[in-house]
């Protein structure tokens, strides 16, 4: 029984790591995304845009 409890217990861990490593990451995207002056979700698609206005 104790192995069988182990075994849960190391991939509920790998589960929650997983999770909050997918949650850094959206976070460190979307730091990035405003830092090269792009906006959040345009249009409703979950993408960073980055508008850039041609040179004269």
């Amino acid at each position: 029984m104790s192995n069988r409890r182990n075994g849960m217990l190391l991939l509920a861990l790998a589960v929650l790591a997983f999770w909050l490593g997918m949650l850094w990451q959206r976070h460190l995207y979307e730091d990035r995304c405003l830092d090269l002056g792009g906006g959040r979700e345009p249009g409703g698609y979950p993408v960073c845009v980055v508008v850039k206005e041609p040179a004269s």
